[in-house]
């Protein structure tokens, strides 16, 4: 799954003071944090509070989605983590509740879209607010990376054995996945932007049928390289879709809401009971609809995104209380570090209580069991708390800092670290950090890959 999944906010930066010289833009420097009363009550009326709502509810989704199927377990090469989905009749069809990531998208699509256009109307470039979006996205990810790769390679100098470390270091990055989509449909957001606003209709149409092409061409030639496409065209639609609704271009009525989610359903139904996959996720033996991303995993996002429109006028009301609108800003202010380090709580939770003897079923003969099933909600608790702890602890690098100006790195360094960004996401997210054949296990090429991809969006161009 994705995932938030860091979807930055839609606010825009002072316009640039002219100069009759270049310059060293001037620090902005960050104001004392303010409470969470003043966040309440500084929030604009207009504000479209339903998206983040949207995003909070996703990210417990996601989260509550993986700490409710991993069930470790000791097997003949030690701790594993059984996937309950495999194990339960309704698994492949709970997957379709669970599986949110298109909903990520579109309300990524939502913020991005607002922005940009923010940025442009205060007179600062395409440029300069992409690498403002890659400067929040980097801000919580780095220090992440780092601390696993940090850990990984103690644990092998410490003569750990290199299998388990392998494996936990690849489990915790698997969430990286997401960032290695969204950095690119990110980079797409002005380019498919002034689509939109041209050919709104055309512009899903396109996405559409590319996702399509897509999974004809990943059929016929059996390659699932080929599918990896669709992390750009079935991410990229719904991000579109995004922007139909900032633009109030869906059902503004509960009925209408109705209808569309009606339409996604159906048509995820028929494509299922077609050539696609039943199960939106990775099933233990099974294919699923998200790695790659398909256009089942497409349709389900038209279904929840209609549900949510339905829902939009009674969530709206709901929000406008002090409490709820408190709780859905806490989630967002730390969105990012509750989606990265959600599968560290899990590995290291079930390392500690394994390892101790404190867990008691960790056999394969009692899952399911009454027992069992008590454990597992206490586990889940525990889970749940540990994460709480521990993203008060990092949850600091997704606060604003003292930062300057951002200015326009030029085309070529943002197309050149996009690239690098994904592939430094990607190739961390299936390798891991600390896989066989390099010195420590340490993953070389995709840490120079994503440094190089740093320097490129925070290193300042040359003043000519």
């Amino acid at each position: 799954m994705n995932t938030s999944a860091n979807l930055p906010s839609t606010a825009a930066a002072a316009p640039p003071v002219p100069q009759s010289r270049p310059a060293t833009p001037a620090p902005v420097l960050a104001a004392p944090a303010p409470s969470l009363d003043d966040l309440v009550a500084a929030t604009p009326a207009d504000r479209d509070r339903v998206v983040d709502a949207v995003r909070a509810v996703a990210i417990v989704a996601v989260v509550l989605g993986h700490y409710l199927v991993a069930a470790p377990v000791v097997g003949p090469d030690g701790i594993e983590a059984e996937n309950l989905l495999g194990r339960w009749f309704l698994g492949d069809l709970a997957t379709w509740a669970f599986q949110v990531m298109p909903l990520f998208f579109v309300v990524g699509g939502v913020a991005n879209a607002a922005s940009l256009r923010s940025a442009r109307r205060s007179g600062r470039s395409s440029g300069a607010w992409l690498r403002s979006r890659f400067r929040r996205l980097l801000a919580p990810t780095l220090p992440f990376v780092a601390l696993w790769t940090g850990a990984a390679a103690t644990a092998r100098l410490a003569g750990i054995d290199a299998a388990l470390v392998q494996t936990a270091a690849h489990l915790a990055v698997v969430p990286l996945w997401f960032l290695a989509a969204y950095v690119i449909v990110t980079a797409m957001v002005p380019l498919t932007v002034a689509a939109h606003d041209r050919r709104p209709v055309a512009m899903v149409g396109v996405l559409a049928g590319a996702t399509v092409a897509v999974d004809l061409a990943r059929a016929l030639s059996g390659s699932e390289l080929v599918g990896y496409l669709n992390f750009v065209s079935c991410y990229g639609l719904a991000q579109q879709l995004g922007y139909w609704w900032l633009d109030r271009r869906l059902p503004g009525s509960t009925r209408g809401g109705l209808m569309l989610a009606a339409a996604g359903l159906v048509a995820t139904v028929v494509a299922v009971v077609g050539p696609y996959p039943l199960s939106m996720v990775g099933v233990p033996g099974g294919a699923s609809n998200s790695a790659p991303p398909t256009l089942a995993l497409a349709l389900l996002g038209v279904f929840h995104l209609g549900v949510v429109t339905a829902l939009r006028p009674h969530l709206a009301t709901v929000l406008e209380r002090p409490r709820v609108w408190k709780a859905v800003i806490v989630m967002n202010a730390r969105a990012m570090s509750i989606y990265l380090w959600h599968i560290t709580v899990l590995i290291a939770a079930a390392g500690a209580l394994i390892g101790t003897g404190v867990w008691p079923h960790t056999e394969l003969a009692a899952i399911g069991t009454g027992p069992w099933w008590v454990w597992r909600m206490v586990f889940v608790a525990l889970l749940v708390l540990g994460l709480v702890v521990l993203v008060g602890l990092v949850g600091r690098w997704e606060r604003p800092t003292a930062v300057s100006e951002p200015s326009d790195p030029g085309t070529h360094r943002l197309v050149a670290a996009t690239a690098l960004f994904a592939v430094a996401f990607l190739a961390i997210t299936t390798q891991g950090l600390s896989p066989h054949g390099w010195p420590l296990g340490l993953p070389v090429p995709a840490l120079a890959a994503l440094s190089a991809a740093t320097l490129l969006t925070t290193g300042r161009p040359k003043q000519s």
